[in-house]
């Protein structure tokens, strides 16, 4: 049983790694547990400059009350829909994001 736990976290972890679409995990209060390859890659920065930070760091300021606001709220239902912010890249470019 603890080997198919173990083969099961394993294939979890390399489908989070390898997936071409940006993902991260946060906690309770919105700072970073861990970003996948795809994340840093369209942001821009390394893992060292994000695990351990605030989402709401990497948002447009214009966004950043609207995180701090909603993420409760976000984070209590296990799912975003309908949510649309702009995130700031390390090269200062702006990125819009989606979730439907």
């Amino acid at each position: 049983m603890e080997t198919k736990l173990k083969e099961s976290e394993i294939k979890f972890q390399l489908l989070f790694d390898r997936n071409p679409v940006p993902y991260q995990f946060l906690d309770q209060k919105g700072y970073f547990l861990d970003v996948n390859q795809a994340w840093l890659d369209t942001m821009g920065y390394s893992r060292e400059e994000v695990i351990g930070k605030n989402f709401s760091e990497f948002l447009s300021p214009d966004f950043e009350s609207h995180f701090e606001k909603n993420f409760p709220r976000f984070k209590a239902a296990g799912e975003i829909h309908d949510v649309r912010f702009q995130m700031l890249r390390k090269d200062g470019s702006l990125i819009f994001v989606e979730y439907d």
